[in-house]
């Protein structure tokens, strides 16, 4: 019987220390992996539960007489209105009503075919009328030394200084042409002429726009949302009594519980004998980008009288959305997608369920339902957007 000469190959057994090792790698992957999921929890917004702080009028104690007017909304102290310059065709429309645009920026296109292939001409021509220009220049330049070798006579310098005038004044118009028609051509792209949000457009592609045409205006009207007016007319009985300068209060359907304040601008400037009413221009202080041209609203015009007004407008929030400590009353409030607690100072129940805040809250801050109390100052939290 043979035996097989290779040897067999012996395994060692583990010694402790490799399989110390090896428990302690195990275990060090475990724990790495259950911090970086605590991390990534902890690192997650906590779901909250949220509202915002109500402005609502408080009603007035103004200490005079209150003129009452409906009026609308329009940009302060006009929209600034963007014309087409050239006539021709619309190929493309860039904007649209509601869009915030920028200097510069282009709104609407025209079809620029026509236009250069005139740039196109005025440039040969202004090509050419430079080449004769420079050939009387060089006419004019040798009658004078002609004359002055005595080849020429004084009548022949002043012919050839005629006809120089005459290619440089040919030279001039070429060029005034060429520029008049690449303006043209960069007329073909509309811009905005200012910073502003769209909310009226007057044309459409495929549409012809020009002087003799339909749509000879205004292409685009724009408005800045941070300056807003009401134009409201007055009864021309409360009419002289309305000044520039006095304070008002503008009420809109759509910001239900908010207080616009204003100034007067211009007194009654124009009368409607239809309606037996002077209008009246108010500024608006916190319009706050918020308004929108040909809004409806509601003017309370304050005259003074021997009195002075009291406040306004009241920041309320939830009485049940108020965190209580002892007498002290605070909020939760949402900043910068962080939790922080806010003390609502002397804070008066109004006994319909809300609480006047004091101090410390802001129109439209951001509340925090009670309910999440437990968590520190600081917690990031993901708002849902709850109605009070």
């Amino acid at each position: 019987m043979s035996q097989d000469p290779t040897p067999a190959v012996m395994i060692p057994p583990p010694t402790r220390r490799a399989t110390r090792l090896l428990a302690f790698g195990a275990w060090g992957g475990t724990i790495a992996a259950v911090v970086a999921l605590l991390s990534s929890w902890l690192g997650r917004p906590q779901p909250v539960s949220v509202m915002r702080a109500v402005v609502r009028d408080g009603g007035s104690s103004f200490a005079g007489s209150i003129v009452q007017a409906p009026g609308w909304i329009e940009p302060r102290p006009y929209a600034t209105l963007v014309p087409g310059l050239v006539d021709g065709t619309v190929t493309s429309v860039r904007a649209i009503e509601g869009d915030a645009v920028k200097a510069g920026q282009v709104l609407a296109t025209i079809d620029a075919r026509p236009f250069e292939e005139a740039e196109q001409q005025a440039a040969g021509a202004h090509a050419m009328a430079r080449a004769e220009s420079a050939q009387a220049r060089l006419q004019h330049t040798l009658a004078e030394v002609r004359l002055s070798v005595g080849e020429a006579a004084r009548i022949d310098v002043d012919l050839a200084a005629a006809a120089l005038a005459r290619a440089e004044g040919a030279e001039l118009m070429a060029r005034g042409a060429l520029e008049r028609a690449t303006l043209d051509v960069e007329r073909c792209s509309v811009v905005a002429p200012v910073d502003g949000v769209i909310f009226e457009r007057r044309v459409e592609p495929g549409e012809r726009i020009g002087v003799e045409h339909e749509n000879a205006g205004a292409l685009f009207a724009l408005f800045d949302p941070t300056r807003m007016q009401v134009r409201c007319d007055v009864p021309l009985a409360d009419a002289g009594s309305v000044l520039p300068g006095q304070q008002a209060e503008i009420t809109i359907d759509a910001f239900k519980g908010r207080t616009f304040h204003g100034t007067v601008l211009v007194g009654g400037f124009r009368a409607d004998i239809a309606k037996n009413t002077l209008q009246v221009k108010i500024g608006i202080d916190d319009a706050e980008g918020l308004l929108r041209p040909d809004t409806l609203a509601r003017v309370r015009i304050l005259v003074p009288g021997s009195g002075e007004s009291t406040s306004r407008t009241q920041v309320v929030v939830p009485a049940d959305w108020v965190v209580r400590d002892g007498t002290r009353a605070g909020v939760l409030v949402m900043d910068g997608g962080f939790l922080r607690r806010v003390d609502l100072g002397e804070a008066t129940d109004t006994g319909d369920g809300w609480l006047i805040a004091a101090d410390g809250i802001r129109p439209g801050e951001v509340l925090v339902h009670p309910s999440h109390a437990s968590l520190p100052d600081g917690a990031r939290i993901a708002p849902k957007e709850e109605e009070p």
